[in-house]
């Protein structure tokens, strides 16, 4: 018999969210400040963020559209359709910046850091959401990169979705793939396999594949000892407290595959907290657009707060951060409302009309 099915609404997954990217957040602002002590190593580890958004995104993806693969009604055009409403407008709006920033700094005779990532001839890999393909994703806004991975992800899903009727073999292959290719990573560059930024495909597709089959395994499995209310939170601190002692790389990963289990088991429980409330749901629907405009939040008030106060050491520097990082927050539900949601409809409004238009009369 199988368990009761999961909801359609995994709230705890989407307040998650948010939290992986305030990581990664955290992780580009760490350097801007002195003193974290203890502390540091957490803020190091996380780059991990991203790639528990990419288990996330296989998981996601296969729970809203698992049923539409069963029933035969999957429509892989109106589905990338979707994605791109859903991450283009706001990738548009953020290469602009990045692009007018990069043509204006020489007029005011301003220095960029990594003026290498200003390549302008890189441009149309950015608009077509291909600069991760061919090893340019850290141009321009360099977060892009991973959306640039998604966006192969989202291509291949029927792939992916292949074996969706037999989940104990999608689970398996998708961890087979994911630690087979970490130590393989590292066996052939001697590098952190989470650091290879050229295999940015690589980096994606076996940990869409395990999230997407650890979806499918879910459908027909429950893991008591994760519904457990406590469960959730207990898997979180284990992951602070991994990166905390710099475990290395895939043990932090097999953690966050832990966490993201036991909270898809405590919506399927029903527990109500923390993770449930509004405001916490809030905070993970803005979670995109923090992960796109930090970078630019933090060129300009770091640089803005060097100007204006000189070299800044300590506990004020960790203010000083923090302050950054409020400010994107902020930024980032501003641009939650006037860029994401705007763009969305556009784009749905647009191919909307398209169909009407090509549709036979």
């Amino acid at each position: 018999m199988y368990p009761q099915p999961l909801p359609q609404d995994l709230k705890p997954l989407t307040s998650l969210r948010f939290w992986a990217a305030l990581w990664v957040v955290l992780f580009h602002y760490r350097t801007y400040a002195e003193g974290w002590g203890w502390a540091y190593s957490l803020l190091g580890k996380g780059y991990l963020g991203v790639d528990f958004f990419f288990v996330l995104s296989g998981f996601i993806l296969a729970h809203v559209y698992g049923r539409e693969f069963s029933a035969g009604t999957y429509r892989h055009s109106r589905f990338i359709v979707k994605r791109i409403a859903r991450v283009y407008p706001m990738h548009m709006v953020m290469l602009a910046f990045f692009v007018s920033l990069g043509l204006a700094a020489p007029a005011v005779g301003l220095v960029l850091d990594s003026a290498g990532r200003y390549d302008f001839l890189q441009i149309p890999a950015q608009l077509l959401l291909v600069h991760a393909w061919i090893g340019t994703g850290e141009t321009f806004n360099y977060p892009s990169w991973s959306i640039s991975a998604e966006f192969f992800a989202y291509l291949s899903f029927p792939v992916v979705m292949l074996l969706a009727n037999r989940p104990r073999l999608m689970a398996g292959l998708g961890l087979a793939a994911v630690f087979g290719w970490y130590f393989g990573a590292i066996l052939v560059t001697g590098k952190p396999s989470t650091w290879l930024n050229d295999w940015q495909i690589m980096r994606i597709m076996p940990e869409f594949l395990l999230g997407a089959g650890l979806r499918q395994l879910m459908a027909v499995t429950r893991i008591p000892i994760l519904d457990r209310w406590l469960a959730t939170p207990a898997m979180a601190l284990g992951v602070v407290v991994l990166a905390l002692i710099d475990a290395p790389d895939w043990v932090m990963i097999a953690a966050l595959i832990a966490l993201l289990a036991a909270a898809a088991e405590r919506a399927r429980s029903g527990i109500s907290g923390a993770l449930e409330t509004p405001f916490s749901l809030y905070l993970g629907e803005i979670s995109y657009a923090l992960y796109m405009v930090h970078v630019a939040v933090g060129m300009v008030w770091f640089e803005l707060a060097h100007r204006s106060l000189g070299p800044v050491t300590g506990w004020a520097s960790i203010a000083l951060v923090l302050v950054g990082l409020i400010l994107a927050i902020l930024a980032a539900a501003a641009a939650e409302f006037l860029i994401e949601r705007p763009g969305r409809r556009l784009v749905t409004s647009l191919t909307a009309r398209s169909r009407t238009q090509e549709a036979p009369r």
